[in-house]
């Protein structure tokens, strides 16, 4: 029997090592015992929160774990059995209002499920859009279409959107397993092919939305910059959200969000997410630091070495990388940002543990 982990600081990178000890833990078949989560709300405290209890609740289902954790609770287990390939449905809401993010619980699965002799749908409840996690936007059109071209078939899409603070948005994943995933070079500059606006709104007149993609097209014409532009009018609560995209020749996509607020210009919302696009394209570094955190996981579950330049390693990327370094010693090289030098990462894949 492989003996159990001790994840301690498993809230760190607001749970991002809790996740990826739960991704895994699944994958390995190693148990493992976690301390100090948190509530990764909107001020994050002690405790599992909504989001942290559905990734362990969800992760127990997939797996077939027994499991200790609860609500509040910063300490907990997971003891993993099979993985199952099946139609998943979870709600973040279940065991109390929360408009936690549905994403960080999507990404957390995927690679389980993408190892599983079979295909899978995921259906989560909670919040779509919502501050300090990928957007559906950037599931859909920017991290599905990356992980698709690297041999991992999964598409998502947005049943419903859920800003804050009600939540109660609904994002699906398709995943056909089992996968093969190829490595990752993204030593950069980065090239754009074509770039691409996605506005949605919800619950607000119309004009605010036009008004997004006008200032984000005067902003990428300064530079010279055409975009494919779409405004998406949905229904679930009220928002406004602004994605600026990108797609390489080879296949390879980037994105930056921006999320309204209220009392806030329209303009500035579309011109925050053009500006972390435009910075990102200048910058001659290979991927954004975030996406490369949402990543991390795959690349290690990868076949062959992946080799990736970026502006900062982040916190979240630094608790991942922990994490994985504990399952797979020797699997990661980090190094900072130096000089003029970018940051850079070397991921040595395990092909999911298939070839030990």
């Amino acid at each position: 029997m492989p003996q159990v982990l001790k994840l301690r600081n498993a809230g760190a990178g607001r749970n991002q090592a809790l996740r990826t000890a739960l991704s895994l833990s699944m994958i390995t078949g190693r148990p493992f015992e976690f301390f100090d989560a948190v509530d990764d709300g909107q001020h994050p405290k002690p405790g599992l929160g909504p989001g942290g209890f559905t990734a362990v609740k969800a992760a127990a289902a997939v797996s077939g774990a027994v499991y200790e954790a609860r609500l509040g609770n910063p300490d907990g287990s997971f003891r993993p059995r099979e993985i199952r390939p099946d139609a998943y449905v979870f709600d973040v809401s279940a065991q109390r209002k929360s408009a936690a993010a549905v994403t960080p619980i999507m990404l957390c699965l995927l690679p389980a499920l993408a190892l599983a002799a079979g295909d899978s749908s995921l259906v989560v409840t909670g919040g779509t859009h919502v501050h300090a996690a990928p957007t559906s936007d950037e599931m859909r059109y920017v991290l599905a279409p990356t992980m698709s071209w690297l041999g991992l078939p999964v598409s998502c899409s947005e049943i419903a959107p859920g800003f804050l603070p009600l939540g109660g948005g609904e994002a699906e994943m398709q995943v056909k397993g089992p996968a093969f995933i190829r490595s990752l070079q993204a030593q950069g500059p980065f090239m754009p092919r074509k770039v691409g606006l996605e506005i949605v709104s919800s619950g607000l007149p119309v004009h605010l939305a036009e008004m997004a993609m006008q200032g984000a097209q005067d902003r990428l014409a300064l530079k010279g910059v055409r975009a494919e532009s779409r405004i998406r009018r949905a229904r679930g609560g009220h928002g406004l959200s602004v994605l600026a995209w990108a797609q390489s020749a080879e296949g390879l996509c980037v994105g930056f969000s921006a999320l309204g607020h209220r009392g806030g210009r329209p303009e500035a919302v579309a011109i925050e997410a053009v500006e972390g696009l435009l910075t990102f394209l200048q910058s001659g570094v290979g991927l954004p630091a975030r996406m490369a955190g949402d990543l991390l996981t795959i690349l290690a579950c990868a076949e062959g070495v992946s080799r990736l330049s970026l502006p900062s390693l982040p916190a979240a990327l630094k608790a991942s990388a922990k994490v994985i370094e504990a399952f797979w010693p020797g699997s990661l090289q980090l190094l900072e940002p130096r000089f003029d030098k970018p940051a850079e990462i070397r991921v040595i894949g395990q092909d999911f543990g298939r070839q030990g």
